[in-house]
């Protein structure tokens, strides 16, 4: 038995801060793809569509007509794609590694908004390289 602090990730079962904030970050993502294809629908409808819950991934829930299907056209929810969810979370980590400490409004204003506004990007759900804020939700809009 290794002395207090030495132990791995993997034998403590703790990990590592880094270690921690991957799988921190990388479960937000699996539960974003996970929870994209379904999310607004009712549990029934969810039942319906799906004969149960949903237990992996599963493709959009219009099927092919994802690009014209309304409400939630142009985005392809599914088959394992990130949403706004994910590319916001990107978006903050990238800041948070420029800047190196608490994010207050200035380094909003200076960091994460021209991020979000200037450098293109690949959103899965449009299946495009486009600016993040095309994507993102009504909420981070207002920043």
């Amino acid at each position: 038995m290794k002395p207090k602090g030495e132990e791995t990730g993997t034998e403590s079962g703790t990990g590592t801060l880094d270690e921690r904030i991957t799988g921190a970050l990388v479960g937000a993502a699996v539960g974003d793809a996970l929870g994209g294809p379904v999310e607004g629908y009712s549990p029934d409808q969810i039942i319906e569509r799906h004969g149960g819950r949903v237990h992996g991934i599963v493709g959009p829930w219009h099927g092919t007509d994802w690009r014209t299907a309304r409400p939630v056209a142009p985005y392809h929810k599914g088959d394992g794609h990130v949403t706004d969810d994910t590319l916001m979370t990107h978006a903050l980590v990238r800041v948070y590694a420029t800047v190196r400490d608490h994010l207050d409004a200035y380094a909003v204003a200076e960091h994460l908004v021209p991020d979000l506004m200037t450098t293109p990007r690949w959103i899965p759900e449009l299946e495009a390289d486009a600016l993040p804020l095309q994507r993102i939700f009504l909420a981070e809009k207002w920043l």
